[in-house]
């Protein structure tokens, strides 16, 4: 008898703990007992969260894809489908379970300061505001919106030279970027993803910003990461313009 609840206790924290979508018919909604186009390792006593090391910092995702059919998912989620809908219900449990995740890591690294990244979507501002939200009253926190911005000076954006790359791909990177400088505007997913780590100086902090980043314990947040060319290159700037310790975080590791 006491065999078989151990057994059903694990299985119901194993259910718990998968968190997924169903889709049906075009709606989408939030699933906290199967795997179905993500999943998540926080709160699993066997497992690590997602992890990516970043220049300067740390990188966490709260959830992975465990399909290749998820962009249905991720446009429903940031509200930009024709297609898809995802229910009210549905997105919001999906962001409050992704700030219960969250919260213990911020107290647990000391952050001071939220610096969400640009998003096209209410995605990551709606997970700044849940974070904030799960933290204790007492603990202080500073929040400051547009501190890392896409560099105005084009012309400042160059490509790295510290990779062996053959004369076409030097080739292919430069004529995009020139491209770029043209059209007087620079958008990194317009460099294949496997490229855009060599892509420097595109984010930048103006000067006039500074104050709010020297010293600080900094928590980036973004919505979702494929490379993580962003929040790597985020992260440079911030060590240069002297932050303390930088964590960032973002929903979904693609």
């Amino acid at each position: 008898m006491k065999k078989n609840i151990k057994i059903l206790i694990k299985k119901i924290i194993k259910e718990e703990f998968n968190e997924g979508f169903d889709i049906d018919n075009n709606t989408v909604s939030f699933n906290p007992h199967h795997k179905n186009y993500v999943n998540t390792s926080f709160g699993k006593t066997n497992n690590k969260p997602y992890v990516m090391k970043l220049p300067y910092g740390i990188s966490y995702s709260a959830y992975k894809k465990t399909s290749n059919n998820i962009n249905p998912i991720i446009k429903a989620i940031k509200n930009q489908s024709e297609n898809y809908t995802i229910t009210k219900e549905g997105y919001e449990k999906f962001i409050n379970r992704t700030a219960i995740y969250f919260a213990p890591l911020i107290i647990k690294e000391q952050i001071d300061t939220i610096l969400p990244m640009e998003s096209s979507s209410k995605l990551v501002k709606d997970l700044t505001n849940e974070i904030l939200k799960k933290l204790p009253k007492s603990y202080e926190m500073f929040k400051f919106d547009k501190i890392i911005l896409k560099n105005p000076n084009i012309n400042a954006i160059s490509i790295s030279n510290e990779y062996n790359l053959n004369d076409n791909t030097k080739k292919s990177l430069q004529y995009t970027l020139e491209k770029a400088k043209k059209n007087k505007y620079f958008e990194i997913k317009n460099i294949p993803p496997k490229f855009r780590k060599l892509v420097k100086n595109w984010l930048y902090i103006e000067n006039n910003k500074l104050a709010n980043i020297i010293d600080k314990n900094i928590l980036l947040i973004d919505d979702y990461v494929t490379t993580g060319s962003t929040l790597k290159e985020a992260s440079t700037i911030l060590h240069n313009a002297g932050a303390k310790k930088i964590i960032a975080i973002s929903i979904i590791k693609l």
